[in-house]
């Protein structure tokens, strides 16, 4: 945790006690603000390798990555505070097995743009890069990631194979980590996101979350992954995904937690696995 947001935590029921407008901003402003991490070295390789593309969403520049010219490609979604470059060992997995990768930072993320963002955005960027590239074989989001695919093919009636890995579907669970990370009370910190989401995009918030997204999802391959030691995400959240998603797979790993999981063997071992399994595209048959 953030030395900041440490002082903040020990600060912020104060805060809400005494300065309920401030603590409205300071919740609601912080649920939109990632924190930038910088990339370790393990990751520079695969960032290296990378051809670098850009274009924008609401004034906020996203950088693209794309590596390999073939045409059945891979679109990794990262998740809230991550980077594309984080997928570095599914990606050279995917490569290795003659899948190009295309992979992006999302708004106010890694080398992109902004101080703030949103799934909408996620989702938006997910939308221009098909636009640009055609639909992805496979989407792989992680963490937040995974519900902005799913949000991308509700919003636009795409029938895409999905991996999801450490996603989280259930709202409640969701405001339960985060007013844990301010020292909130959850049913307040609960109602000010919940008000500004409505106001925002008319919309509900559950309307955007995973639970929701995957009710009446497509029938298409779908893989839900997650680690049985992850903190951030419980267990329970690839149940609801499974219940709602008759065809999907559950694939379970341990000791790897929210982030470590993505450079796991066993992960991507799992996701060659399910993407060998797709059918390749009509051009590529006759070809």
């Amino acid at each position: 945790m953030p030395p900041a947001l440490k002082l903040l935590r020990a600060l912020y029921p104060i805060i809400e006690l005494l300065i309920p407008p401030l603590a409205k901003k300071i919740g609601i402003g912080l649920f939109l603000k990632p924190f930038r991490f910088a990339a370790p070295e393990r990751e520079k390789d695969v960032a290296l390798k990378a051809r670098n593309t850009s274009f924008g969403i609401n004034g906020q520049k996203v950088e693209v990555y794309h590596w390999g010219n073939g045409q059945r490609y891979a679109l990794c979604v990262h998740g809230w505070s991550g980077r594309a470059t984080q997928f570095h060992a599914l990606i050279e997995s995917l490569l290795k097995n003659g899948i190009s990768v295309i992979a992006f930072d999302a708004p106010a993320h890694g080398k992109s743009t902004g101080p703030r963002t949103n799934l909408i955005e996620f989702a938006e960027s997910i939308k221009q890069i098909i636009e640009e590239h055609g639909e992805p074989m496979v989407l792989i989001g992680h963490s937040l990631g995974g519900i902005a695919g799913m949000l991308y093919q509700r919003m636009h009636n795409t029938s895409i194979p999905q991996i999801t890995i450490n996603s989280p579907a259930i709202v409640d669970e969701i405001f339960e980590n985060y007013a844990y990370r301010l020292n909130a009370r959850k049913e307040k910190i609960a109602k000010w996101i919940k008000d500004y989401v409505q106001a925002k995009i008319n919309k509900e918030f559950y309307e955007v979350s995973g639970e929701y997204l995957s009710k009446g999802f497509p029938n298409v391959p779908f893989l839900i992954c997650m680690d049985e030691d992850d903190r951030e995400v419980s267990m329970r959240n690839a149940e609801v995904l499974k219940q709602n998603i008759p065809s999907a797979e559950i694939f379970t790993t341990s000791t790897y937690g929210h982030v470590r999981i993505l450079r796991a063997e066993v992960l991507a071992l799992r996701v060659m696995e399910f993407v060998a399994r797709l059918q390749p595209v009509p051009n590529e048959v006759n070809n």
